[in-house]
């Protein structure tokens, strides 16, 4: 699964070596860090990271702790916009007195995948 939050953007995947847990991997430690912060993990113990790969770094969680952030994320939405609320997020303090911060490059990336999706998606028949 592909999923962008305000926290950054994740591919997640079944854990091979027990169904019951989820490997949360991002290409950036950043929105690891965020996910962590959201689901009561500390990041410096939980984030591992694995060079080289797809995507660096990695943290395995519970599936209810993967489903139940979702579940948050879903239900706080306060936008009607989510690229105008990612680079307002880039500005101001969430609720553990920080600043999240998406880099210029990441808010292009949300806008060119908006674009592809928008021009190159065909509906199913």
């Amino acid at each position: 699964m592909w999923i962008f939050t305000e926290d950054g953007f994740f591919s997640t995947v079944v854990d091979r070596r027990d169904q019951s847990a989820r490997l949360v991997r991002a290409r950036d430690r950043d929105s690891l860090y965020w996910f962590c912060k959201s689901v009561g993990l500390d990041p410096k113990t939980a984030i591992g990271e694995t060079p080289g790969r797809n995507y660096p770094y990695r943290v395995y969680v519970p599936e209810i702790l993967w489903t139940g952030y979702l579940a948050v994320k879903g239900s706080d939405m306060s936008y009607e916009d989510f690229g105008v609320h990612c680079r307002k997020v880039t500005k101001s303090t969430n609720r553990f007195g920080q600043v999240k911060r998406f880099q210029v490059k990441q808010l292009r990336a949300l806008s060119k995948i908006w674009e592809i999706m928008a021009s190159s998606w065909e509906p199913r028949t």
